[in-house]
């Protein structure tokens, strides 16, 4: 079994996960054949959450039962999905538990010992949006969960791919996180 770490950011508009391990090189993990997975939520006939490619065929026929942006929604505790309310942190385990099932494909099964997720820098500890965001990652079984500011993971990105080589220590860098759905 492959041990690993698993970093997670889900955006907006969609997710990415990628992971690294001990013999295992930085990589981004495919959620989706199609390409990135989108972050929306669907309620579907059974009144079950479901995230991934079945979003779309649910938004097609009855869009009222999709929610777009979860991420959006984190600064309220529910929304409605068809005539339903829906509470914003499994909409988001919804999506968070998408990600956790398609590692564990990916890795006969395994979970990651450790999962990092990033967040929009003004989510400060204390932020209800962050604990929504621990809250549903618990509840996809992604722990212990770890939290990073978007740009601080931009940033870390950058150094691991040796892009940053030529900073010197005490210069000044700036980070813009063109996310999109904020800035």
């Amino acid at each position: 079994m492959t041990s690993f770490r698993a970093a997670i950011d889900f955006g907006t508009c969609y997710t990415v996960a990628a992971v690294h391990g001990p013999a295992l090189p930085p990589q981004v993990i495919p959620l989706v054949e199609e390409g990135r997975l989108s972050s929306a939520v669907a309620l579907d006939d059974n009144g079950e959450l479901r995230a991934g490619p079945v979003v779309d065929q649910i938004a097609a026929l009855e869009p009222d039962r999709v929610e777009q942006a979860p991420k959006r929604c984190l600064d309220q505790p529910d929304v409605m999905l068809g005539r339903r309310p829906v509470e914003t942190v499994d909409l988001v385990a919804a999506v968070l538990g998408y990600v956790a099932e398609e590692l564990r494909r990916e890795f006969n099964n395994a979970d990651p010992s450790e999962v990092c997720l990033t967040h929009p820098a003004r989510w400060e500890v204390g932020d209800p949006r962050l604990s929504r965001l621990a809250d549903a990652a618990a509840m996809a079984g992604l722990y212990p969960a770890r939290f990073l500011a978007e740009p601080c993971a931009a940033a870390l990105g950058l150094a691991a791919q040796g892009r940053l080589d030529t900073v010197e220590v005490g210069d000044l860098i700036a980070v813009y996180d063109l996310g999109g759905g904020t800035f």
